[in-house]
């Protein structure tokens, strides 16, 4: 099974310190992912840039990742755009990721 979030413990820009489901508590630096994504401003990434909306930052109970509500926009069946939230992959997380301790 692939590793999951469980819980957030802290958040600092652009760092989140988590607790995984292999027990392990991680640190997730995602400040070169942030900056390499946010060269438009356009981008859904650069008000991740800002450290109070980065630290807006939640935990999805369902697929066990983080998210930040609203921080990007879908393309709903009729056509319309609606608010859809920023997530990553905890895959991708687990592997930016470096143990705490």
């Amino acid at each position: 099974m692939l590793p999951h979030i469980e819980q957030i413990l802290s958040v600092d820009p652009y760092k989140i310190i988590c607790r995984w489901s292999t027990g392990e508590i991680r640190i997730i630096d995602l400040e070169p992912t942030i900056k390499s994504k946010s060269h438009s401003p356009e981008s859904s990434f650069a008000p991740l840039l800002n450290p109070i909306r980065f630290r807006e930052v939640q935990l999805d109970p369902e697929s066990k990742t983080i998210f930040w509500a609203n921080g990007s926009t879908m393309i709903d069946y009729d056509g319309t755009r609606k608010p859809a939230p920023l997530d990553f992959c905890p895959d991708m997380l687990y592997n930016l990721s470096i143990p705490a301790y």
